[in-house]
């Protein structure tokens, strides 16, 4: 199997938080996003960034400060 790289949106809980999981342990780059990493997220994003292949963002779609800033 060919390694893949990864973006997956809200891995803060559900269906994004077990793809996250389940892609990295199969060895692809994951990078993973979720809003307010550094606040209410900050131990979900934690936990994500100590598995191997995971990269974890701070995204927030709807912010058009943060957006800007990003890109």
């Amino acid at each position: 199997m060919n390694k893949k790289i990864v973006i997956i949106t809200g891995t803060n809980s559900g269906f994004g938080w077990l793809a996250a999981h389940s892609l990295a342990a199969l060895g692809h780059q994951v990078y993973a996003t979720m809003r307010d990493t550094k606040g209410k997220n900050v131990e979900k994003a934690e936990a994500l960034s100590a598995l191997k292949n995971v990269h974890v963002l701070d995204v927030t779609l709807t912010d058009d400060e943060k957006r800007e800033r990003s890109g």
